[in-house]
This record gives C-alpha cells, sequence and structure tokens, in this order.
C-alpha cells in the first residue's frame, strides 16, 4: 500500500529544480528531471500492472501488455539518464579534483611557507 504515491515526492523534486532561475540550472538538471519523470511513469504503469496482477479489475490482455512495454520503456529511460546523470557528475568531480591537484601540486612547488598553509587548510 505504500508505494502508491510514491510518484509525488519524484514530482516534488522536479518542481524544486523548475523553481532555480535559468541561469543556475545546469545540464544536470534537465537530465535528473527527465529520470524522475519516467521513473514517474514506471510508478503508474506499474500500478495498472499490479492491479492487474491482483485481479482487482479484469484488463484487457493487450491493454496489459502495452502498459507493460511503456512502463518497460520509462524504467529503460530512467536507467539511461541516471547513467548519463552520473557521468557528468563524475566528470564535473574529476575536473574540480584535478584543479585541486595542480592547486596542491604548485604549493608543493613553493617555499615551505606553502605546505605549513596546505596543511592548516586540511
Amino acid at each position: 500500500m505504500l508505494r502508491i504515491g510514491r510518484y509525488v515526492g519524484v514530482y516534488r523534486n522536479i518542481m524544486a529544480r523548475l523553481k532555480k532561475s535559468p541561469n543556475e540550472r545546469e545540464l544536470n538538471d534537465v537530465i535528473k528531471s527527465i529520470s524522475d519523470l519516467s521513473n514517474a511513469i514506471y510508478f503508474i504503469l506499474d500500478h495498472i500492472l499490479l492491479v492487474n496482477r491482483m485481479n482487482v479489475f479484469k484488463l484487457d490482455p493487450k491493454f496489459v501488455s502495452t502498459v507493460d512495454f511503456y512502463s518497460n520503456a520509462a524504467w529503460g529511460l530512467e536507467c539511461i539518464t541516471n547513467l548519463i546523470y552520473d557521468i557528468i557528475d563524475y566528470k564535473k568531480y574529476q575536473k574540480s579534483l584535478f584543479k585541486n591537484i595542480s592547486d596542491i601540486k604548485s604549493l608543493q612547488n613553493s617555499d615551505s611557507e606553502g605546505i605549513i598553509n596546505l596543511i592548516i587548510i586540511f
């Protein structure tokens, strides 16, 4: 019973991302919104399949097959967009890490006062 309404939180996350000003939005926000939207569609379609499996309503097998196809497609889109989101996020942190490494190397190449400052920062 708790799974009914899980997609409400997903819609709230999408709306929170849309409230950002266009200058603050990043590619990751768009990709995560697509992922969340496809996840919500998956949840909704999965409820139809659940109701059919529980024999609450007798649904046409062709309709159930179509719903199952679109449910799987929504799930696949969510997986792909999550993968893209993770890759972009990884690249962003990798760039930040390389910047920090170059900063550390430049401090190591300077006098010992730079190394003391580095120790104080950490």
